[in-house]
């Protein structure tokens, strides 16, 4: 007998392979995410440099996220399928059938598909891993032979993976036991038949939504500070999220019936059966189209923002370290020339040659009044008090900068920022933009790179300031001075162990640092190229899920629509005329949730900048270059799978 169920399962994968090939495909394509993730996540060579801590986790973070929405891929669309075999489940019942007998199919259908599925994706991840690795490797520029952990991948992550999906297809197989625990025969020829449930209180369902998406938006447009964005960044994202959910019923609906009352344009016979076919399809389906564009915003924001970050490394690097090595300690009473002298004669003595450069800094926490600065008048916690202003001050007595008659040079935070007053002394203020000019000092905690940076040749007003705004006398509040210099010599990993060794003994009372930036460059890129790896596949995740909504859409239109078309083809509508309602319809109803993407998207600019700031990425018009790459990309690939997708709903209905 068992042997009936598993003959009818395998029979049922073959007579509706159009429903259980795509399935298996996307199965296998997650699968081969995960496990390229897990497996970089594992190798034994992400030991071997810095910032590995941080790679394995986001490695991680991606393999969860990956995890999440293959599951609900693979939940809703074999939903799907189950929903189109309805009234094969039925005729089953019909002929005698229970409902355990049902289940046994269920499990061989289950069964089979995640074989197939495993072991291909299994294959295809050992086969293709040292590859993807290697092009990770090259991508965070990292000096490692991908094959010194051995020429096949650990094999833990494959098990891993397997068991995952194992966990997944028994809830599947779970969720449809459940599902179906009260049906009839009856029932399943209704589900088979039934749409999407329509609200019982669209309109204000509807105005739930949009004030939703409304909010998501201001959050989005009024958010100022970087660490702020951090908090409200996920709060605006599922605002919008729940918003097009909710709302997109009512707006699509509404800009279809306001096409309804021109008369001129829906009298035509072919934009009549579109628009009237249009409104049973968005009530019929509102949900589905909302995931299309949902998934569709997360593609073109994950993928601009990788794609940001990785093309930005460059600058975010000059940004916070702009020399070879950096040399950092609270005021002496030796001139700062002192250490200079000493650091000169360490590099003589072990033949490197360059340049330094000397400054002080400090950062002071600030009110302010207008272009006024004043005494901020208590104690805040630079940790998490994002509200907080401050400035960084800077003493370069040696500068190349043409200050002129002025007081002093301002890198301001943002165009509108300005400085005329601090206390009671008056400055003269020259304002640059930081993205245009030249800045030689380094700001090492990114959290303060979005800050404004006074920068005073005279010694006198540089002490001024701090005396005006330092919340009290102790020695936290003095300035640091800095040594940054360059060498010209080939890199030795050994020279800051050297010059700290030569130098401890002058600062055996007080905090002294010494920083290789060479090795701290690599180390960024490393990061930066790991976070853009797991973009990359995040996106690719979400394009597949993308392709799979669509196709699955179009696949349950065809299906819903032959008998509709034809009877009107019995009723005298041509092949052509078809075609021409089904483009135009198809048209429509997928490029909707295209234009609610590239809405999102750009109402997400500013909170995605200020994101992107926190990692000090402050070039706007870098991420505006790549979103609108992102774009272009997107709509030719959304094109190509709305053609492809549209053969088999004509095939369906035309056949």
């Amino acid at each position: 007998m068992n042997s009936l169920y598993h003959r009818l399962a395998i029979d049922g994968i073959r007579r509706h392979k159009r429903l259980y090939y795509p399935f298996v495909g996307t199965t296998v394509f997650f699968i081969v995410l995960i496990n390229i993730c897990i497996s970089i996540s594992g190798d034994p060579l992400m030991t071997n440099f810095f910032g590995s801590t941080t790679i394995t986790m986001l490695m991680n973070l991606g393999s969860i996220i990956l995890l999440i929405f293959a599951l609900i891929t693979l939940l809703t669309n074999y939903k799907f399928i189950q929903k189109n075999k309805a009234e094969e489940s039925a005729l089953y019942l019909t002929l005698g059938m229970e409902k355990k007998h049902l289940i046994k199919i269920y499990i061989y259908e289950l069964v089979n598909l995640y074989l197939r599925s495993i072991l291909i994706g299994t294959l295809i991840s050992a086969v293709i891993y040292k590859l993807v690795f290697a092009g990770f490797i090259r991508l965070m520029n990292l000096k490692l032979n991908v094959l010194d952990s051995g020429i096949l991948p650990v094999l833990e992550p494959l098990i891993l993976t397997a068991l995952i999906f194992l966990g997944i297809f028994i809830l599947l197989l779970a969720d449809q036991t459940l599902k179906m625990r009260n049906f009839t025969p009856m029932s399943f020829r209704y589900e088979s038949k039934a749409g999407q449930k329509a609200p019982k209180y669209p309109l204000a369902m509807g105005i739930f939504g949009i004030l939703c998406i409304g909010a998501g938006y201001y959050i989005s447009l009024t958010t100022e500070n970087p660490l702020q964005a951090l908090k409200t960044f996920f709060l605006a994202v599922l605002l919008v999220i729940i918003g097009t959910y909710a709302a997109f019923t009512v707006i699509v609906s509404g800009i279809l019936k306001l096409l309804q009352k021109r008369k001129s344009f829906y009298y035509k016979k072919e934009n009549f059966t579109a628009v009237s076919g249009l409104i049973y399809r968005v009530k019929n389906s509102a949900n589905t189209l909302a995931s299309i564009a949902i998934l569709s915003t997360m593609v073109i924001v994950v993928l601009t923002s990788g794609f940001s970050l990785y093309f930005g490394i460059s600058e975010i690097e000059d940004n916070l370290l702009p020399s070879d090595y950096s040399m950092s300690f609270p005021e002496r009473d030796n001139d700062i020339s002192y250490y200079e002298n000493l650091l000169a004669t360490i590099l003589k003595e072990n033949n490197k040659h360059g340049n330094m450069y000397s400054y002080k800094s400090n950062y002071l926490a600030v009110s302010r009044d207008g272009t006024k600065i004043k005494h901020l008048d208590y104690e805040p916690s630079f940790a998490w008090d994002e509200d907080i202003d401050g400035i960084h001050t800077f003493l370069d007595e040696k500068s190349t900068y043409d200050f002129g008659d002025y007081d002093a040079i301002l890198f301001a935070k943002d165009e509108q920022t300005d400085i005329t007053k601090i206390g009671d002394m008056n400055l003269k203020v020259k304002k640059e933009n930081r993205n245009n000019y030249p800045i030689n000092f380094s700001i090492k905690d990114i959290s303060l790179n979005k800050k404004d940076m006074l920068v005073f040749k005279d010694p006198d007003k540089f002490d001024k300031v701090k005396e005006l705004l330092a919340l009290d006398d102790s020695a936290g509040y003095g300035a640091l001075c800095n040594i940054n210099f360059d060498i010209d010599d080939p890199y030795d990993p050994e020279l800051v162990e050297i010059i700290h060794d030569e130098l401890i003994n002058e600062f055996d009372d007080s905090f002294f640092s010494i920083n290789d930036d060479i090795k701290a460059r690599k180390d960024f890129t490393a990061i930066y190229g790991g976070i853009f790896f797991v973009g990359i596949i995040l996106g690719l995740g979400f394009l597949v899920s993308t392709v799979l909504a669509i196709y699955y859409k179009q696949l349950s239109e065809g299906l819903d629509d032959k008998a509709r078309f034809k009877t009107m083809r019995q009723l005298g509508m041509t092949d052509t005329e078809a075609k021409k309602s089904i483009s135009k319809q198809m048209g429509l109803v997928f490029f909707l949730p295209l234009i609610f993407a590239f809405v999102h998207s750009l109402f997400a600019i500013p909170i995605i900048t200020k994101f992107l700031a926190l990692l000090s990425l402050s070039n706007i018009s870098l991420y505006m270059i790549c979103l609108v790459s992102v774009f272009a990309f997107y709509i030719i690939f959304y094109l190509i799978t709305f053609k492809l997708t549209e053969k088999t709903y004509n095939k369906l209905v035309l056949e």
